[in-house]
């Protein structure tokens, strides 16, 4: 068994946050089977310099998919190679299992990275703030929580969970 295969998150599923359209993605990056903290480190190192104009966002986000939803877009990255339930064109709902995480791109262990933006163009695209309406974990407790930004280190759930 890998490190990777031991982190928590590895093949979590992931499950839509909103109703839309699959508009982009990318699903053929290969997983790292260990996390080496030092070289990750490197190869984010090598992100920040990362030429927009490139089109190669994989090197940053892995594999990820860009769903769009009431002019808005949603990205989700970091997935699992092999996992994707979805294609391009598809129409999604909320709570459908997208695909697993996994741990490719810039990632120095298996996360998922969530962003909602102004643009499915990587190129152009600007960060928007978003909310949540989700189960958090307070004192071994899981509450309900509406319209919030979860804390760092918080632990959260959807509210079907």
């Amino acid at each position: 068994t890998s490190d990777t295969q031991r982190s928590i998150g590895w093949k979590q599923d992931v499950l839509s946050p909103c109703a839309g359209k699959i508009v982009r993605m990318v699903s053929s990056q290969k997983d790292k089977q260990e996390l080496k903290f030092f070289k990750d480190l490197m190869s984010d190192y090598r992100s920040i310099k990362f030429d927009k104009n490139s089109n190669e966002f994989h090197v940053v986000f892995g594999n990820y998919v860009i769903i769009e939803s009431d002019g808005y877009f949603c990205l989700l990255a970091h997935l699992k190679e092999g996992s994707m339930q979805f294609s391009v064109g598809d129409e999604v709902n909320v709570g459908d299992k997208l695909a697993e995480i996994g741990h490719n791109g810039s990632s120095k262990m298996p996360h998922l990275h969530f962003q909602l933006m102004d643009s499915a163009d990587l190129k152009v695209a600007t960060g928007l703030p978003v909310c949540f309406d989700i189960k958090a974990e307070v004192r071994r407790q899981w509450n309900k929580i509406e319209y919030c930004v979860p804390a760092i280190g918080v632990r959260i759930k959807s509210l079907d969970r």
